[in-house]
């Protein structure tokens, strides 16, 4: 896989309980970890069940500093852009008003990665590809599907991602508010031409200060395909998540924001009703 510039090629989660991380994915979503050893801190490729490539969920590890030692942070998952030139995109953040927070390193020969922020203070991650390329989406339950910023800063941000990433931001009307005034650009597409409907999209920016709870910064989220929301919501609460926000059904599919049991937040989103 060659990822496309400035698209959602990667997620993983930094956990300050690994086994109690592993346990909760695998209840809920039937996941299967494969370690990577100890010269990559006991990093976990996570796939959906089947163990193949094409069931690649992401990735899990524990929350570590840049001296390899164990930190203490909010357990959180992270999203990765693909990028073809690392240095040049965390230059190129900078120049425009993002910050860049852990500088490109070598992830053996896989590729390199770095953690940026934008302007709204949104923190994701750069991956530029050497033997790994990312996730290929799968129509499979419990794999990831959608990923967005949620953006105290539309405007600031919505330039940024452009500037940065070659993003084509194409707005897309609030389907309950006929003035259309709540803005959602998109990613462009594979072939260069702008995305105006969820289906051909990788990525979104949402507008967020209507959403957001007083005191909640911008951040990345990424959604996981699931049979049935509602039972799902019932099965993290069993296991010690919580339920954040929702159900609800939007004109993608009914949805969900949820906490795993540490507190990592993500959502759950089943397929529209035809």
């Amino acid at each position: 896989m060659t990822p496309r510039h400035g698209s959602p090629v990667w997620i993983d989660l930094g956990s300050n309980d690994l086994e109690k991380a592993k346990e909760f994915y695998r209840e809920l979503f039937g996941w299967n970890y494969t370690s990577t050893g100890d010269d990559f801190g006991g990093y976990l490729m996570v796939d959906s069940g089947r163990g193949d490539a094409a069931s690649a969920v992401g990735g899990m590890g524990p929350n570590m500093g840049m001296d390899g030692e164990a930190i203490d942070q909010p357990a959180w998952w992270t999203i990765y852009l693909g990028v073809d030139d690392i240095e040049q995109a965390c230059a190129e953040v900078t120049a425009h008003g993002g910050m860049v927070f852990v500088p490109p390193m070598p992830i053996g020969d896989m590729g390199r990665m770095a953690i940026v922020g934008a302007p709204s203070g949104a923190s994701f991650g750069l991956w530029e590809t050497g033997s790994f390329g990312g996730i290929e989406f799968s129509p499979e339950p419990g794999t990831p599907v959608w990923f967005e910023a949620m953006t105290l800063d539309f405007a600031r941000d919505a330039e940024f991602y452009a500037a940065v990433l070659g993003w084509e931001n194409v707005p897309m009307a609030d389907e309950d508010d006929a003035s259309g005034s709540e803005e959602y650009p998109d990613v462009q597409d594979n072939e260069g031409g702008y995305v105006t409907n969820f289906a051909d999209a990788t990525a979104g920016l949402c507008e967020a200060n209507a959403w957001l709870p007083e005191g909640m910064p911008s951040y990345w989220r990424a959604y996981f395909r699931v049979e049935d929301v509602d039972a799902t919501v019932a099965r993290v609460q069993e296991l010690g998540g919580s339920l954040v926000d929702g159900p609800v059904d939007s004109p993608f599919g009914r949805l969900a924001t949820v906490t795993d049991a540490e507190g990592a937040m993500f959502q759950v989103i089943a397929d529209p009703v035809e």
